[in-house]
């Protein structure tokens, strides 16, 4: 049975982008190695950290491409609107605010089904996802350039955040995000 995803208000002229946050903003190693947290900034979100350099990278971007965020992240709960208080909390923690809610955040094909669902739904052309759980989706289903899937171990990268923006959310790559530390 196909869900409404009409909660999520979301603008079809907009590129949105499925996000995970676990993987995606922090990685395993900088939970576990002893020297990391020295060379990295940390920021606490409830029950886990996210890189401070990296979440700031992605929603950079995102800002530059008035992007919108749906997350797919089991840090909140499936099928929230704007309007939730967990989704309200992530907004001012990324001081973000066309964060729209969360669509099935369980693993398995259930969450990758959902995003296709909520594409169709909302009629979505420029969208992508960002997720460091490949194994959710079916590729054949998403498409060629949808799925950008760092590796957990280390999160995004540089180079992963150059392939979204011009692969996925900018409709002239000729107009490319250029990341902050570079304008100096």
């Amino acid at each position: 049975m196909k869900k409404d995803y009409g909660y999520l208000k979301l603008n079809p002229k907009k590129p949105v982008l499925f996000l995970d946050l676990d993987g995606v903003l922090n990685n395993c190693m900088s939970s576990t190695a002893a020297w990391y947290p020295e060379t990295v900034s940390r920021q606490w979100f409830g029950h886990d950290h996210i890189e401070a350099h990296k979440a700031d990278l992605l929603i950079s971007l995102l800002k530059h491409r008035e992007a919108q965020i749906v997350l797919v992240s089991s840090w909140v709960r499936c099928y929230l609107s704007a309007e939730a208080v967990e989704i309200m909390e992530l907004k001012t923690f990324f001081d973000f605010d066309d964060l729209k809610g969360s669509v099935n955040t369980t693993g398995g094909s259930d969450r990758g089904e959902s995003v296709l669902q909520c594409v169709e739904f909302h009629g979505l052309d420029r969208w992508a996802v960002l997720d460091d759980a490949d194994q959710l989706y079916d590729l054949t289903r998403l498409g060629p350039g949808r799925l950008f899937a760092p590796h957990g171990r280390y999160g995004i990268t540089d180079q992963l955040l150059e392939s979204l923006d011009n692969e996925a959310l900018s409709e002239a790559p000729e107009e490319a995000f250029v990341p902050p530390w570079r304008l100096s």
